[in-house]
């Protein structure tokens, strides 16, 4: 597996496996849409998407602040020389996509 995808996987199952992520993962559900590394490998941004929850941002900040506990978590799970710096980031297309479709489906109802 590419580390990308291998920070992926583990990444969501921290989700449902840690104590820390409760409070966060009872009010909404999170996926782990993408992991982006930089050339490097010093860096990893982690798409997250947030089902049912008013304010995402609210939770994207929450996982920020858990970064370093997140990267000590993985560094037990993942054997990497280095672990990357962990950014966590609000995938916002699957939005757009249902935006989209909501306006298809809008222009299909005006042409029938």
């Amino acid at each position: 597996l590419e580390i990308s995808e291998l920070i992926k996987r583990s990444v969501a199952s921290l989700f449902s496996i840690d104590k820390i992520f409760d409070h966060i993962i009872s009010s909404c559900s999170l996926s782990v849409t993408e992991v982006r590394m930089s050339q490097d490998f010093k860096y990893a941004d982690i798409y997250i998407y947030c089902y049912d929850v008013e304010s995402p941002r609210h939770v994207i900040e929450f996982l920020n602040a858990q970064s370093k506990h997140v990267g000590y978590l993985l560094a037990k799970s993942i054997k990497l020389r280095k672990m990357p710096s962990l950014k966590f980031i609000y995938d916002a297309s699957l939005d757009k996509a249902s935006k989209i479709d909501d306006v298809l489906a809008s222009l299909n109802n005006n042409i029938s």
